[in-house]
């Protein structure tokens, strides 16, 4: 209720700028009416990055090669979501910069969520913005502690990527406060 919100003592004013009584089902039908199928949960995130268009126009990351970055992709390889992406070999490689070995499947699932965002491909349940693409999956980041290694472990991450010929790095990681005071960086 609106009323409410007025009433608040933060707020100064209020103005509406429009109000639907149907707007949910106008806009899945708008949105279905572009790219038929469902997108299931990843409907609000595709649409809102009018990636609808892009599908539409078949841009769904063909002939792209993406490198995630973060802190595990935790049983990413089992999940229904993944099916396609694992049949049809688009996982080009992993590496975990951490633990130094090349699973990436038991750590943290950040990254799972993140590679979900791009990669995901389940008629009715999730969609990613670019099913179609490559993908590279790097565990750089180690969840349990924030040392500058980390800091290392990215840039090398990088170097390997662009080395390999990624067109897109995805890091969700950004680093300021460590367990050592003393190595913090300021703004």
């Amino acid at each position: 209720d609106l009323s409410n919100v007025t009433n608040l003592n933060f707020v100064k004013s209020l103005e509406v700028l429009y109000v639907s009584s149907d707007s949910t089902a106008r806009r899945t039908s708008k949105f279905e009416d572009v790219f038929p199928g469902s997108y299931g949960t990843s409907y609000d995130q595709l649409s809102m990055l009018n990636g609808q268009f892009l599908h539409q126009n078949d841009f769904q990351g063909q002939n792209m090669q993406i490198a995630i970055f973060d802190a595990g992709f935790k049983n990413a390889n089992n999940l229904d979501v993944f099916s396609s992406l694992i049949n049809n070999n688009q996982i080009l490689g992993t590496w975990d910069f951490v633990a130094h070995e090349s699973s990436v499947y038991e750590d943290h699932s950040h990254g799972t969520s993140v590679l979900s965002f791009m990669a995901a491909e389940q008629e009715g349940e999730m969609i990613g913005t670019a099913p179609k693409a490559d993908y590279w999956l790097f565990r750089t980041e180690d969840g349990s502690m924030e040392n500058l290694i980390e800091e290392y472990n990215w840039l090398i991450a990088a170097e390997l990527a662009d080395s390999l010929g990624v067109d897109v790095i995805n890091s969700s990681l950004g680093y300021t406060e460590f367990d050592l005071p003393e190595q913090n960086h300021t703004y």
